[in-house]
Parts: structure tokens; C-alpha cells; sequence
């Protein structure tokens, strides 16, 4: 039973002008529901599709923070590009770490809509939705090809992190890459925990992480041609897979009717 005037409302469009009757102007749209839910699937979809959107601003931030800083200050390591290698000296690769298995568990639980295992991964201050995370699994049918890099964090025992993934969509051959920002903390019992830069929509960082991640990007080019790689490989996957293009533009276009 419908609890709220304003849900009553929704049910009801006004006719055509052609189609009103003189006792009735308006007709009952019995679909609203419907349309209300697959409006806000669709609008979740597109957040995880323009993830790397979240990357663009973040690296804007660095930039500007870069240009801030004297040319002493600035001066960048040597980086190899090469074989999908860039070499820091403020970031160091985490291969098969701690932070890339607790990365690893927290995707893995996004698309099984493991809510235990989410639970032990994400930091108290992240609350995540079971609800957003069965979405997730609607759209994302593999997370792989995992690449994290760490900094130090603010306080002892934390880390700045970036990490990129392939990330496929359900139906479609082609994946795409992202990269996102991220943060880990150990709990008062040792234990690392995971807090995502965002998702569905809500933001996690706080503004002591934001500074965190931001002096430590500015730090050397490391991260801006991390960021370009990644943005050159996703535009070169929807160019060369007309459905991965089309499944896009289809959802940026539904976005933009609702």
C-alpha cells in the first residue's frame, strides 16, 4: 500500500490532449515503479562505466598542485613505460601484497554481492549498500588484471593508494580499464581495511586522505602518465568494439532523457 501523497502523484500523468476525457484529465501509468527502477539502474550503470571520470578529476587536482610547486620541488624520476611498468619514488608497486589481495576481495565481493566479506574488508567509516552492490553485478561480469601502487598514507599504519583493473561487461567481449584512487587504514586490531574513493555515487575520502593522495601524486609524474595510459587504452577499446561503443553511448543517452 502506497504510504506517501508524493508516491501517489507518480502514478498519475496527465492524457494527451487528444485522449482526455471531459471527467478525467488524467489516467493511471501502472509502470511507474518500473520506470523509476530501471531510471536509477541505468544511472548507476553509467557512474561504473565513466569511473575513470573520478581519475580525470583527481589528476586535474595533481596537475595543479604540480604547477604550484618550484621546479627544484618538482624534479620527476625516471619512469619506463615500457611493458606496462612505471618506476616512482614516492609510489611503490604492490605485487601480490596485502593491499592488492584486500583490493582483490573487495571486488570480488561487489560482484557476488558478498556483504560478510565486504563487511571485513571496508573500513567503518564505509557504508556500502547491499543493494549497490547486487546492481553492480547486473552490468560487471569480471574484475582482473589488478595494479596497485601504494604511498605513505597520513598516519603510521596507512597507505594512499592508486589501482587499475580490467573491468568487462556482462555480454560484451571487450573490457575496459579504470583507475581509481583508494585509501587503507589498520583498524585497532591490525587489520588493513579497504575505503574506496567512491561508489554508487557517494564519496568516502575525507579531506585529510584528498590532501594525502594530492601531495603525494604531486610528488612526480608518475600517477599523470599512469592516468593518460589508461585514458588512451579505454578510448582504443571503444573504437575498436562497435557494441562496447554502442552499450556506452546507448547508456549516456538514456541518462540524459531521464
Amino acid at each position: 500500500m502506497l504510504r506517501r501523497t508524493g508516491q501517489f502523484r507518480r502514478m498519475f500523468r496527465r492524457r494527451p490532449e487528444k485522449k482526455r476525457r471531459k471527467k478525467s484529465a488524467y489516467t493511471i501509468d501502472w509502470n511507474w515503479r518500473a520506470k523509476q527502477r530501471k531510471r536509477k539502474r541505468i544511472q548507476r550503470a553509467l557512474l561504473l562505466v565513466c569511473v575513470l571520470a573520478v581519475a580525470g578529476i583527481v589528476t586535474l587536482v595533481i596537475r595543479k598542485s604540480k604547477n604550484s610547486t618550484s621546479e627544484a620541488e618538482g624534479e620527476a624520476a625516471e619512469k619506463s613505460v615500457a611493458a606496462g611498468t612505471i618506476t616512482s619514488k614516492i609510489w611503490t608497486r604492490d605485487e601480490e601484497g596485502e593491499i592488492t589481495s584486500l583490493v582483490q576481495r573487495y571486488y570480488e565481493a561487489l560482484l557476488t554481492t558478498d556483504t560478510d566479506t565486504l563487511n571485513s574488508v571496508l573500513d567503518a567509516s564505509v557504508t556500502l549498500d547491499a543493494a549497490q552492490a547486487a546492481e553492480q553485478g547486473e552490468f560487471i561480469e569480471a574484475y582482473e588484471d589488478f595494479v596497485v601502487y601504494t604511498a605513505d598514507g597520513a598516519e603510521k599504519g596507512e597507505y594512499a593508494v592508486y589501482l587499475s583493473c580490467s573491468m568487462q561487461f556482462v555480454g560484451i567481449e571487450t573490457s575496459v580499464p579504470e583507475l581509481m584512487p583508494a585509501y587503507v587504514r589498520t583498524d585497532e586490531e591490525g587489520t588493513l581495511r579497504l575505503i574506496p574513493y567512491s561508489f554508487g555515487g557517494t564519496t568516502y575520502f575525507d579531506e585529510e586522505m584528498n590532501q594525502c593522495v594530492t601531495e603525494a601524486a604531486a610528488a612526480d609524474d608518475f600517477l599523470s602518465t599512469w592516468q593518460e595510459e589508461v585514458q588512451t587504452a579505454y578510448d582504443a577499446a571503444l573504437m575498436e568494439d562497435e557494441e562496447l561503443n554502442t552499450f556506452v553511448a546507448a547508456l549516456e543517452a538514456a541518462v540524459a532523457e531521464s
